[in-house]
């Protein structure tokens, strides 16, 4: 029902920063194309699903580079896979 329903709002002004189009990963970055992940390293976030991801990507296209900041129980195991 409509009554249960509360809308909540972005709490970030999306306004302010610049919106750039969708980038082309099958395609090798000309200056090179960063991708980050910030959180707790818990397996709820789905951290893990991005370093197997990454491994990928870079065999397509090596100029791409990903970043993980955070901290948690996760951590070794992410640290381990991404080495690989």
């Amino acid at each position: 029902s409509p009554d249960k329903v509360v809308l909540i709002s972005n709490g970030i002004d999306l306004d302010r920063y610049a919106r750039t189009a969708a980038v082309d990963i099958t395609e090798p970055a000309p200056r090179g194309f960063t991708v980050g992940f910030l959180g707790r390293l818990e397996a709820q976030k789905g951290a893990i699903y991005l370093v197997r991801a990454a491994a990928s990507v870079v065999r397509r296209n090596p100029a791409v580079r990903f970043l993980i900041a955070g901290s948690g129980r996760l951590q070794p195991k992410l640290e381990r896979l991404a080495a690989q």
